[in-house]
C-alpha cells in the first residue's frame, strides 16, 4: 500500500468505543507502518485524534452498514485494510497492507459452497480500495439480498461480497495461515460438532489475526493470549510484562512452545493452552530471581514438563525431572524425542520423593491415565501402580551444582519436611507447592514446616520474607478457594532460601 489506511464500523450499540480504541491499539502494536485510522459510525462524538470519524449514511441497519466502505465519497481516497471489531491482533500484520489486490479471507465453515452459490469469503478482514462496481451491484440488488436475509437470518454483507467475487471469477484470497476463528478453529470448513467446544483457542502457526464472529466476544474469554493482545494493557509497556515470555501455538498435530524465543515441540495437552502469558507468574519471578545460568536446576514433580522449559530456557546448564506417573514420564520422553536436544539437557527419573525408600502406590489407575500425579491420596479400595520411591538427597549427586530445586508433589511435601532440612547446606533456592486440603492433619503439617524456620527464609517470588502468622492461617484455613489459592482450591507456593546462603533481604551470599 503506498497510502496507509486502516478502517472499522461501529453503528449501534452492539460494540462500545472502547472496541474501537482496542483496535487502533492492536493496528499500532503490530506493524510497522505510519497509517490513518477511520471509524465508520452513526456516533461521531465519541471519538477524537487519531481515530477520525466518519459519519455514516442513514438507511441501513447492522452489518449492512458495512457495504458504505465500497461507495465513492464516504472515506478519502485511497487504500484500506478493514478489520471488524471482534478480532483479536497477534503478530505483525504489514503483510495484510503489501497484499496485491483485493484481499479477503476464505469462510471457516463453508469455503466452497456459500449461501449464494459459489465460494464464500468472510468479510472479518479485507485489504480494498473503493470499489464503485461493488457498491453498484450490492445496491441494485437489494431487494434479492431483503429476500434472502428473510429466509436465512445470519445472510449479510460477505454473502454479497462473495457473490460479487464469484462473479469476477476471484481466486486469490488471503493465505489461511494468517487468519483463523476461534470458535471453528484452523481447519476450514469443518463445523464444530459440540458448539461448546472451542477449536481455535491456540495461535496457530503463523497465525496474524483471530477472528471471534458469533459468541464468545475476546472480552468473554480468560485466555492468556487474548488478554494479553485484546486487554486495554500495552503489549509494549515492559512494565506490564511477566518475568519470562511464553507463547503457545498450534502447528498441526502438535504444538510449539516458545520460552524467551526458545522453541520446544510437543505433544497435544489439555494443558498447553494454559501455559500462556499470565500462567503462575508467582512461579515465573521466583524461577528469574533464583536460578544462575549455567547451573543445574531440580524438578521434583515435573508433571509434563512446563518447569523443565522454563528452566531450560532461561539458562539451567542441566535440568534432572522427576515424576512419578508413567503418563506424565512418558509425555517427558516425548518431549525429548521431539527436542533431541533434551537429550543432552535433561535428566528424567520415573520415581516418587519419598521419607523412604519403600516402594508407593500412584493411582487410583483412572488418574494416571489422565495424568493426574496424585501419589498420597489414593482410597486403598482403588487400584494404583507400584513406582519406586527416593529420597531427596538420593537425587543431587556431588559434581551437580543446583541454584533452583522445585517441589510439587500433591501434598506428599507433608512427609518430607525433614528430609527438605537436609538442604540447608546445598545453595538451593526452592519453591515449594503447599497443598492443605491434602494434609490429613495441617496442624501437625505446620508444626514440622515452622521447624524449617531454623534455617530457612520463608519468602514470596521476590524472595521477600512472608510473615508466618499469616502462612499459618493460609495453612490451617478452612476456605475452600481463598484469595491467594488457585482455580483449584487452597493452593499455594512458598519460597525456602538457606540462610547460609542468602541474606535477609533474599539476596545471595
Amino acid at each position: 500500500m503506498t497510502h496507509v489506511n486502516v478502517v472499522c464500523v461501529n453503528w449501534g450499540t452492539k460494540y462500545s468505543a472502547d472496541y474501537v480504541h482496542k483496535l487502533y491499539r492492536m493496528v499500532s502494536e503490530n506493524t510497522t507502518r505510519d497509517f490513518q485510522f477511520f471509524c465508520l459510525t452513526d456516533q461521531q462524538s465519541l471519538y477524537e485524534a487519531p481515530i477520525h470519524p466518519v459519519t455514516l449514511e442513514p438507511g441501513f441497519e447492522g452489518w449492512w452498514n458495512k457495504m458504505q466502505l465500497f461507495k465513492d465519497g464516504v472515506l478519502p481516497d485511497g487504500e484500506y485494510l478493514y478489520f471488524d471489531l471482534d478480532v483479536v491482533i497477534v503478530d505483525n500484520i504489514d503483510c495484510l497492507f503489501d497484499f496485491e489486490g483485493f484481499g479477503i479471507t476464505r469462510d471457516f465453515v463453508n469455503p466452497d459452497k456459500g449461501l449464494i452459490d459459489g465460494k464464500e469469503y468472510n468479510s472479518s478482514i479485507m485489504r480494498f480500495t473503493q470499489d464503485a462496481a461493488l457498491w453498484d451491484f450490492f445496491e441494485k440488488n437489494q431487494a434479492s439480498w431483503r429476500e434472502a436475509q428473510q429466509k436465512i437470518g445470519t445472510f449479510g454483507d460477505q454473502n454479497v461480497i462473495s457473490a460479487y467475487l464469484n462473479r469476477k471469477s476471484y481466486q486469490t484470497p488471503f493465505p489461511d495461515e494468517w487468519i483463523w476463528s476461534f470458535k471453528v478453529g484452523t481447519i476450514r470448513g469443518r463445523r464444530p460438532l459440540d458448539d461448546k467446544k472451542i477449536f481455535g483457542s491456540l495461535i496457530p502457526v503463523g497465525g496474524r489475526v483471530c477472528v471471534f464472529h458469533g459468541r464468545p466476544n475476546p472480552s468473554e474469554v480468560d485466555i492468556g493470549w487474548v488478554k494479553k493482545h485484546w486487554s486495554a494493557l500495552s503489549a509494549q509497556d515492559p512494565c506490564e510484562q511477566p518475568a519470562i515470555q511464553i507463547d503457545v501455538r498450534q502447528d498441526g498435530r502438535r504444538m510449539r512452545i516458545s520460552v524467551n524465543n526458545t522453541h520446544y515441540n510437543v505433544d497435544n495437552h489439555w494443558f498447553w493452552p494454559e501455559f500462556e502469558d499470565g500462567w503462575e507468574p508467582q512461579t515465573l519471578s521466583f524461577f528469574k530471581n533464583n536460578l544462575i545460568d549455567d547451573t543445574d536446576y531440580l524438578d521434583i514433580g515435573g508433571w509434563i514438563g512446563p518447569t523443565a522449559v522454563i528452566a531450560t530456557s532461561i539458562g539451567a546448564r542441566k535440568v534432572k525431572v522427576v515424576e512419578p506417573n508413567p503418563m506424565n514420564f512418558m509425555h517427558l520422553l516425548r518431549h525429548q524425542f521431539n527436542n533431541p536436544d533434551l537429550f543432552k539437557k535433561w535428566a528424567l527419573v520415573n520415581a516418587c520423593v519419598a521419607n523412604s525408600r519403600e516402594p508407593r502406590i500412584i493411582g487410583p489407575i483412572e488418574g494416571i491415565a489422565s495424568a493426574s500425579s496424585a501419589t498420597n491420596i489414593r482410597q486403598q479400595s482403588q487400584e494404583g501402580a507400584e513406582v519406586i520411591s527416593l529420597k531427596i538427597m538420593d537425587l543431587i549427586q556431588p559434581d551437580e551444582n543446583y541454584s533452583l530445586i522445585k517441589i510439587d508433589i500433591e501434598g506428599a511435601e507433608a512427609f518430607i519436611i525433614p528430609e527438605i532440612e537436609q538442604l540447608a547446606d546445598n545453595p538451593s533456592a526452592i519453591w515449594l507447592s503447599l497443598h492443605p486440603p491434602f494434609y490429613e492433619d495441617k496442624q501437625a503439617f505446620w508444626s514440622s514446616l515452622k521447624q524449617l524456620e531454623d534455617q530457612f527464609l520463608f519468602t514470596n517470588e521476590h524472595n521477600q520474607q512472608i510473615d508466618c502468622s499469616q502462612l499459618k492461617h493460609q495453612v490451617l484455613t478452612d476456605q475452600r478457594y481463598p484469595e491467594w489459592g488457585t482455580k483449584w482450591g487452597n493452593f499455594f507456593e512458598i519460597g525456602l532460601l538457606p540462610k547460609r546462603h542468602f541474606t535477609a533481604h533474599g539476596s545471595r551470599l
